[in-house]
């Protein structure tokens, strides 16, 4: 080991621009190193790690990018975000996506759907478990659909196997 201690108030330069003064290193523009490198405090325009296929880059500022797909833990946060298994959370109680199209193969869970346009079923809609739509027919398990007091109009045929009026 070479130990080198400057005189008080003085520092150390190498090469002309790396400079050690009471522990602090300025001027590198790169660190190498085979192990981990811990400090608390790192300030630089720009760090990157790259270990031959990952790499990730924090910029000044602390904006944060990677090559690859980063890896959270469950229950990490982004912005307003809250990212968990099974789970995606607003700090307001809404995530919006605008003008994009929401997907899935799988099936969509909601304590109250609303539609402020027109709603498209591609196959069949249950209503509570009782009112079946299907293309060209409304059902209901208990046999019978009510409309109240409200009129039933077509420009149709009315078909059925017994009609009865009442006056």
């Amino acid at each position: 080991a070479v130990n080198i201690t400057p005189g008080g108030g003085s520092a150390i330069v190498l090469d002309g621009a790396i400079n050690v003064d009471a522990g602090i290193v300025t001027g590198a523009t790169s660190i190498t190193s085979a192990t981990q490198i811990a400090s608390t405090s790192v300030q630089t325009p720009l760090i990157e790690y790259t270990d031959g296929d990952d790499a990730m880059t924090i910029a000044n500022g602390g904006g944060v990018t990677f090559s690859q797909a980063a890896t959270l833990a469950t229950g990490s946060t982004v912005g307003n975000l809250t990212l968990a298994n099974g789970s995606i959370t607003d700090v307001s109680g809404a995530i919006d996506f605008g003008n994009e199209n929401l997907s899935t193969t799988g099936t969509v869970s909601a304590e109250q759907l609303t539609t402020t346009d027109d709603l498209t079923v591609a196959d069949v809609a249950t209503i509570d478990g009782t009112v079946t739509i299907a293309t060209g027919s409304i059902t209901d398990s208990g046999g019978a659909i009510s409309f109240g007091n409200e009129n039933l109009s077509t420009t149709g045929t009315v078909s059925a196997e017994q009609l009865t009026t009442t006056d």
